[in-house]
């Protein structure tokens, strides 16, 4: 048994392992690697002052370069009045840019008290939700209909959706990912602000390409004077497209009311036990998500949305029981008692 034990743990530890490196790869970072038995963890990232300066130098290097390409060195140089779009598209990027570095994720607890957790408390939490799982299979094999409205039960510490990153060394409100390229993780408090990154970073790449583009001649492509131009259109419509790919990412998860956490990890986070693909479980509809995902953002919220200054958490809960056969499918677009998409 003990034999078994030890295979199991290794294929653990090796699935974790290329999770977390596959997710860095892709930008996301700062996920919990549960070695069982060391209790060894992803070696962290600092996100101190000079791991943000030199970010900020890198983004905004990189991207006044590709402005000063598009001016200077293409054989058909943009407009004056192209230019300041480009300009004032580039500019809104680096606010939103600065805007999400200097946030604040909604950090659960004081720099300095929060404690990284072990791998006996996952394992606690594992057989907790195990316990929880057995009870919601036996409740809905006896119809015990009052028991199928019930909330999960779950302690005060950590709240659901609460999660600790690795590399800032904090628990944060509904975590969502670290960030390396802003060197700041992602949660509650600030993914209104991220996405906004997003699409004003993805809008200023892709008038960028279409001006590279716009150089681009045929009788320069055979005579060689439009190979800059060439290189300049296709290096910028790639990374337009890896960068529109996460934009329309995240707002899937902005509708749907998910993490990149949850969303990747579904398999191993425990208060999502007993739950399938897209069974959406923290949905609050449609306009109910917009609404959740924006207005907890803490900048947005200050702004427009709340005359107290005290910014707090959502108090998340989900049923114990997932109803695939609602007849609501306004609230349950993927699986309902007409359809099912996955």
């Amino acid at each position: 048994m003990a034999g078994f034990r030890e295979v199991e743990l290794d294929a653990i530890e090796i699935r974790e392992e290329e999770k977390a490196r596959a997710m860095s790869a892709l930008g996301y970072d700062g996920y919990d690697v549960h070695l069982s038995r060391e209790g060894e963890v992803v070696a962290p990232t600092s996100t101190s002052v000079s791991s943000k300066t030199v970010s900020t130098v890198l983004y905004v290097a990189t991207t006044w370069f590709v402005v000063w390409v598009l001016a200077r060195l293409l054989p058909r140089r943009p407009a004056t009045g192209e230019l300041c779009r480009l300009v004032v598209l580039v500019c809104l990027a680096l606010s939103c840019y600065a805007l999400v570095q200097c946030s604040d994720p909604g950090y659960a607890k004081a720099k300095g008290f929060d404690v990284a957790p072990q791998e006996g408390d996952y394992e606690k939490r594992r057989e907790r939700a195990a316990a929880e799982v057995a009870a919601i299979v036996s409740a809905r094999e006896a119809q015990e209909v009052a028991f199928f409205s019930a909330l999960l039960p779950w302690p005060d510490w950590p709240p659901m959706r609460c999660a600790y990153c690795r590399v800032a060394k904090r628990w944060i409100y509904t975590y969502d990912h670290f960030c390396p390229i802003v060197s700041t993780p992602i949660g509650e408090k600030n993914r209104g602000r991220f996405w906004l990154f997003l699409f004003a970073q993805t809008t200023a790449l892709g008038y960028a390409a279409i001006l590279a583009e716009s150089a681009v001649t045929w009788a320069g492509v055979f005579d060689g004077s439009a190979n800059k131009a060439l290189i300049t259109a296709l290096i910028l419509w790639l990374v337009f497209f890896a960068q529109a790919a996460f934009f329309v990412f995240h707002t899937f998860l902005a509708l749907a009311n998910l993490t990149t956490h949850e969303f990747l990890r579904a398999d191993t986070i425990d208060y999502l036990y007993n739950t399938e693909d897209f069974d959406l479980p923290f949905s609050r509809g449609l306009c109910g998500n917009l609404r959740t995902f924006f207005l907890q953002d803490g900048l947005i919220a200050a702004l427009f949305c709340s005359s107290d200054a005290a910014w707090r958490p959502v108090p998340w809960a989900r049923a114990a029981f997932i109803d695939r056969t609602n007849a609501d499918w306004r609230s349950h677009p993927w699986q309902n008692e007409y359809y099912s998409c996955c």
